[in-house]
């Protein structure tokens, strides 16, 4: 089987063990409803190939997007990989399966747009799993010479189903773990009509949980709010949160948003109580993935934008150093930055 080197990607301790099995793409054109399913699979011996799919798969690692569902117990998709993994079944049975479940419901999003179905059968860290991509079609611009008139004219030409690159993410996918049936998704697929008609979900035939990055967002909200309802500057809260969620995931690849609470509000129990109250208020998961790359990612810098228009970007680990950074409420009600310890300036056109 063909490999693929992806250490220019990530550190090497960082990247897990990915093997691509089996892979397999059908065209689902629903505005001609010209829907070819292949009845062969994707030649993984070809590198170009298996390295198309690789970084497809590769770029669905510490996806804040993926939603955590749970399959029903009547869902078809659920018996079909069961069927799958028990070996009544083989991986074009089951592409075949997906892929008409998509074909079905567009009875009822007549105005979906054409997209290929890539699913793939695969290997994380031995974890056996099931990729269901989603490659939108897009249009792409290319030249064409055009000779038939005896001189060379070389003409632009635009093509309606290019897929996507590697390097691009994908909007709506499923991640099926094949042994504990765990099913992370995200859906975004749209239509002209349904701007958020969750397709995918129903496909799947699962529940649907908030996502690492709505939970987040939530903590970010509520954290600028208690802060302003108590007279705290919320930029300096804000990184104190973020500052919070980096270092547990350099612990654990998961957290609680309650733990969240007591952790960064430990000298502060008024604040502690507040915030405490806030998430009482807003249904959460108990606890949330956050893998310690997603954590740098999400937690690496924070942005602010006064109302004079300056703008200045702080690692997040600084706002609770005040040898490098001080905020200071005047009497007048403004509040003054006072950046420390600056050795030397530069500048970026």
């Amino acid at each position: 089987m063909a490999s693929i080197q992806e250490g220019e990607l990530m550190k090497e301790n960082d990247v897990p063990e990915i093997t691509i099995n089996h892979a397999i793409l059908h065209i689902l054109d629903f505005t001609t409803r010209l829907n070819v399913l292949s009845q062969q699979e994707l030649n993984l011996n070809d590198d170009q190939i298996y390295g198309y799919v690789f970084q497809h798969i590769f770029r669905t690692i510490n996806d804040t997007r993926l939603s955590d569902g749970v399959f029903e117990a009547d869902s078809d998709l659920l018996h079909a990989i069961r069927d799958y993994r028990s070996g009544k079944t083989g991986f074009i049975d089951l592409s075949d399966g997906i892929a008409q479940r998509f074909i079905d419901i567009f009875t009822e999003h007549p105005d979906l747009q054409a997209f290929d179905l890539l699913i793939a059968d695969y290997s994380i860290d031995l974890r056996p799993c099931c990729a269901i991509l989603v490659l939108e079609n897009t249009q792409a611009w290319s030249h064409q010479v055009d000779s038939s008139t005896g001189i060379l004219i070389n003409e632009l030409v635009t093509h309606h189903a290019v897929l996507p690159s590697p390097t691009r993410k994908i909007k709506t996918y499923a991640l099926i773990d094949l042994s504990s049936e765990a099913v992370h998704f995200t859906d975004e697929m749209k239509t002209q009509v349904d701007q958020k008609p969750k397709i995918l979900k129903q496909v799947l035939g699962c529940t649907e949980g908030k996502s690492s990055e709505e939970v987040i967002r939530i903590l970010k909200n509520i954290a600028v709010e208690v802060a302003e309802e108590h007279d705290e500057d919320p930029a300096a809260v804000l990184s104190a949160v973020k500052t919070t969620l980096r270092k547990n995931a350099e612990e654990t690849e998961s957290f609680s948003p309650k733990d969240i609470a007591e952790d960064f509000y430990k000298e502060t129990p008024v604040l502690q109580e507040a915030f405490r109250k806030k998430l009482e208020e807003t249904p959460l998961p108990a606890t949330v993935s956050l893998p310690v790359q997603t954590a740098v990612r999400v937690a690496g810098k924070q942005k602010i934008k006064t109302d004079t228009g300056i703008e200045i970007s702080v690692p997040a680990e600084l706002f609770s150093d005040t040898d490098s950074i001080e905020f200071t409420k005047e009497p007048n009600g403004t509040t003054t930055i006072t950046i420390k310890g600056i050795h030397k300036i530069s500048t970026r056109s």
